[in-house]
């Protein structure tokens, strides 16, 4: 992988093969404060076929799960305003969401 400061390049595209899942039509939140985290995890993402939404901590995810039905949640752990853990907690407390994925 090559980055410039403003750009991230990556290769092309691999064919899928039928070992991994078809994601396409998921929509997934991510939630990450480095905005550089954000826009490699977001191209990769898309290029998967899956619609993304952003949030920037933990206090945001728990705005845009509010306003928005999402597949599942990519949540980085440690974040200024509100951490992943306890953005998870809140989730996890809300049985309107109870049908997020959960690693439990």
């Amino acid at each position: 992988m090559t980055c410039t400061s403003d750009r991230i390049k990556l290769p092309p595209p691999q064919q899928p093969d039928d070992s991994h899942a078809d994601l396409s039509g998921l929509h997934v939140l991510l939630v990450e404060d480095s905005k550089f985290n954000q826009q490699l995890a977001n191209i990769l993402l898309v290029r998967a076929g899956i619609e993304v939404g952003i949030a920037d901590d933990g206090i945001e995810a728990l705005q845009a799960l509010e306003r928005e039905k999402f597949d599942a949640v990519l949540m980085d752990m440690q974040m200024p305003k509100m951490d992943g853990l306890e953005a998870t907690r809140r989730i996890r407390e809300n049985p309107a969401l109870a049908d997020l994925p959960s690693s439990r």
